[in-house]
């Protein structure tokens, strides 16, 4: 077991992650989990992270610096599975989470009474709720941090009010990624979500010129870029509807696809793998293939060359209405390149509308969505003009070094003033 907490001159931070893959990088707390450990640990904090299993994951944030303390809360079965396109509730997984809760509950509170943390961080809904009440129980100050819109598809629309009231019952700081997805979580004045919002790493996304051969199309090909999860949550089967309308309008036109189906991370059972699509993506490739547009199209699944493969694009898209803060949009602006994104969720705060990209009317579905693309697609002027302005928009409001510090302040501020004395002498 790790040691108890040593009276170190910066509090020491305990980050709960509960995704069973412990190989899985490419969810987007685990790069929230990851930037905070790593703008943390060289600020004098002490991280200490809980982790499912050994693997990339636990691996990677021993590298930056984090102790890596083994999870083993009982586990349930997923609250949710996919039917078809869609994520439904599983009565089995629900009655096997409420079953283990009690227990889970008593695992959170010892391990916290055995480490005593200075504060807990917890990422994903369930947590929220679970070791949230075990940190209440043993009197640690925790985290909830909400990082996506609560009533979103599948997520928690029913059980929103339960969730809600749990996590007030614990006593946690609420903190969101987004004043959307503050608003989505609501609940009284006193009681709102602080709004953080996530951070781009400048250093690694930045305008540069691409490199010649990194995309798979010719030079001055006019590139849409996708970034995310391909899943029915990101608008993925409007792919093939988006890809038609414009290359009726730009024939040229290439489409450029990063990501792949998601897993655990969503709280979902597992019904595929990489090299067996679900029935969602097949269905998306033959509407492409029907359509004769496949060719046109790649998917390069994930990617560790993002920034790289960004610079090759000439606008990115976005076709998720229910986007808690939208980072690929983030990092797509502070690589220089404008984003079409509807005008709901995060996206609609981190673009200035016809400065730094474009915001379509959800009503104007994908055929205002190709609109905006064939415009700038179409004046590489505006585009070049957007994209400069999105890159000062970014490190101005959007910066890692805002987003860190803005948690070191909050972790700071909840030790109490006693401890702050103690550190500061």
């Amino acid at each position: 077991m790790i040691a108890r907490s040593r009276d170190c001159r910066l509090p020491t931070v305990m980050f709960v992650d509960s995704i069973d893959d412990p190989n899985l990088l490419e969810a987007g707390s685990r790069t929230v989990l990851r930037d905070l450990i790593g703008g943390l640990v060289p600020r004098g904090f002490r991280c200490l992270a809980v982790v499912r299993g050994e693997g990339r994951f636990p691996s990677t944030l021993r590298s930056l610096g984090a102790e890596v303390i083994p999870l083993r809360a009982p586990r349930g079965l997923p609250l949710y599975r996919r039917i078809g396109d869609s994520a439904v509730p599983s009565p089995e997984g629900f009655l096997s989470q409420a079953f283990l809760a009690p227990r889970a509950v008593s695992y959170w509170q010892d391990l916290f009474q055995d480490v005593r943390p200075d504060v807990v961080y917890i990422a994903h809904p369930l947590a929220h709720v679970l070791a949230g009440l075990g940190a209440w129980r043993a009197s640690v100050p925790a985290v909830l941090h909400l990082q996506g819109i609560p009533q979103s598809s599948h997520r928690l629309k029913l059980m929103l009010p339960l969730y809600r009231g749990l996590c007030d019952l614990s006593g946690a700081t609420i903190v969101a990624i987004s004043r959307a997805v503050a608003d989505a979580y609501g609940g009284p004045p006193g009681r709102r979500p602080r709004v953080i919002p996530n951070g781009v790493d400048t250093n690694r996304f930045h305008p540069n010129p691409p490199i010649p051969g990194r995309i798979p199309f010719p030079e001055g090909t006019p590139v849409v870029g996708w970034v995310g999860s391909l899943d029915v949550l990101k608008g993925v089967q409007h792919l093939p509807a988006l890809v038609r309308e414009v290359r009726q309008r730009v024939p040229a036109a290439r489409f450029l696809v990063l990501g792949a189906e998601p897993h655990e991370d969503r709280g979902l059972a597992p019904t595929h793998s990489e090299a067996h699509p679900s029935p969602l993506l097949r269905s998306v490739l033959g509407a492409l293939d029907e359509a004769g547009d496949l060719p046109a199209v790649a998917f390069l699944g994930r990617r560790p060359d993002v920034p790289e493969l960004l610079r090759g694009m000439s606008v990115l898209v976005h076709l998720c209405q229910q986007e808690g803060f939208g980072l690929a949009v983030a990092e797509a602006g502070a690589t220089g390149i404008p984003a079409v994104a509807y005008a709901t969720g995060g996206p609609a705060e981190v673009i200035d509308p016809g400065a730094t990209g474009l915001l379509i009317p959800p009503q104007a579905g994908i055929q205002g969505m190709a609109d905006g693309v064939v415009g700038l697609l179409e004046d590489p002027d505006r585009r070049r003009r957007m994209g400069d302005a999105a890159v000062v928009h970014v490190r101005r409001h959007y910066s890692r070094e805002a987003f860190l510090q803005a948690f070191a302040d909050l972790f700071l501020e909840m030790v109490g003033p006693d401890r702050q004395r103690a550190k500061e002498a």
